[in-house]
Parts: C-alpha cells; sequence; structure tokens
C-alpha cells in the first residue's frame, strides 16, 4: 500500500523517523502501515508531517503540499520511470517467478499497482463531487482483503494482458489527472491527499522487486 502517512514529530533536530507502524490516510479512510523508508525532520513539537515517497530513494518530510499539477506529473513520472526500470530486462518466465513480495511474482505486483490506480480513476471523481468512496472495511473486510481478492482475480491473466492494462490505466490516470482542476492540487483537499497516498505507491514495490533481483544474482 501507499507510502504517506502523518507522522507526530517530537521536537527533536535532524530525527531519523523510526520502522513503525503510522496512521495514514489512505481512500479516504484510516488504516495501520509499516514504514519502510526514513526521512530526517526539523519540525516543531506536535506538529504533523506527512512523509512522500517520491520514489525509492527520495522521500521529504513536509507540513504542507506545496506542489502543483506540473511538480506533481514531473514527480510522478519519475517514481513510475524508476518503477518500470525495476522490473525492465525480466524474461516472462522471471516475471512469474513467486516470492518477489510474499508469495506475489514481478506479475502479481504490477497487476496490483494497475488494481490501485483504477481505484484512484473510480474514487477520485465521487471525492471531487463532495461524496465519500465506500470504506473498505465495509465493502471487503479491509485493505488486505481487498488486494487478497484482486490478486487472485487476475491470478490467471496472462502476462502480456497484465502489462497491457498497467500502461493503459496508467494513461488514463495521467490524463484525468491533467484535466482536473488546478485548485485541487493547490488547496488542502481530500482529493489531493488520496492523490499522494495512491502515487507514493509505486516505491515500495520498486524496491521489492530491486531487491529480489540482487537475490537471484546472489544465489
Amino acid at each position: 500500500m501507499p507510502e504517506i502517512r502523518p507522522v507526530k514529530a517530537t521536537g527533536a533536530l535532524n530525527r531519523t523517523i523510526p520502522n513503525r507502524e503510522h496512521h495514514t490516510i489512505a481512500l479516504a479512510e484510516r488504516h495501520n502501515h509499516r514504514s519502510c523508508l526514513h526521512a530526517r525532520s526539523l519540525l516543531r513539537h506536535h506538529e504533523f508531517a506527512f512523509l512522500i515517497c517520491i520514489s525509492a530513494h527520495s522521500c521529504v518530510l513536509s507540513n504542507t503540499f506545496d506542489v502543483d499539477r506540473r511538480q506533481l506529473l514531473k514527480r510522478l513520472d519519475k517514481a513510475w520511470q524508476e518503477f518500470r526500470q525495476s522490473y525492465a530486462g525480466l524474461s516472462d518466465s522471471q516475471m512469474l517467478e513467486s516470492g518477489v513480495t510474499g508469495a506475489w511474482s514481478a506479475k502479481d505486483i504490477l497487476a496490483h499497482v494497475t488494481t490501485w490506480e483504477a481505484e484512484a480513476l473510480k474514487n477520485l471523481p465521487l471525492i471531487l463531487k463532495g461524496e465519500r468512496p465506500p470504506p473498505y472495511s465495509a465493502t471487503y473486510g479491509g485493505i488486505h482483503a481487498f488486494n487478497a481478492r484482486m490478486t487472485e482475480q487476475k491470478r490467471n491473466s496472462s502476462l502480456s494482458e497484465v502489462l497491457r492494462q498497467l500502461e493503459e490505466t496508467h494513461a488514463r490516470l495521467l490524463v484525468y489527472i491533467d484535466s482536473t482542476p488546478e485548485s485541487q492540487f493547490t488547496n488542502e483537499t481530500r482529493f489531493r491527499r488520496l492523490r499522494l497516498d495512491t502515487y507514493s505507491h509505486y516505491p515500495k514495490h520498486t524496491e521489492a522487486i530491486r531487491k529480489w533481483r540482487e537475490r537471484r544474482i546472489a544465489m
């Protein structure tokens, strides 16, 4: 799941955020996710900030979302290209090997990323109209149950179909972002938080695929 989460600062200068459970806003709900990245902060006591993971190796801790659409698209493209590069050069058989993340293969991860971009495309229009997307806890029994169901549904999809859906869905998401009123990017809105929460999803899986490739080489 995504890697944006509110973090309460302790007032210490240049303090490293530890690996622990943080409360994150994900698709207009609150869920617990384990942080796997670090950032340094210079914040006042009890000030809340957001850990924004732009890429697998680039995170910022900020108490504001001072980024416009142009900046967002630039950062988004950087993270997306890093994600694509993580599986570039893998053979079809390698893309199907399990064990990249738990039992997931690289193909499963690509399908998973597509699932969440499709969820953004489904839910963002609702948020723009002032509506609240139905909670995953009520509809699916939680985020993990939703992920498991979607993974199982796509289990038998061919690699070529997963790759096609990945690129097609991402292209539709970019078109949607480009057509969204600028105010949704410059004001503190639920739309904006959901957008960032979704896009910062890539780095977690970029890193997982890279580490899996390193493990394979070392074997």
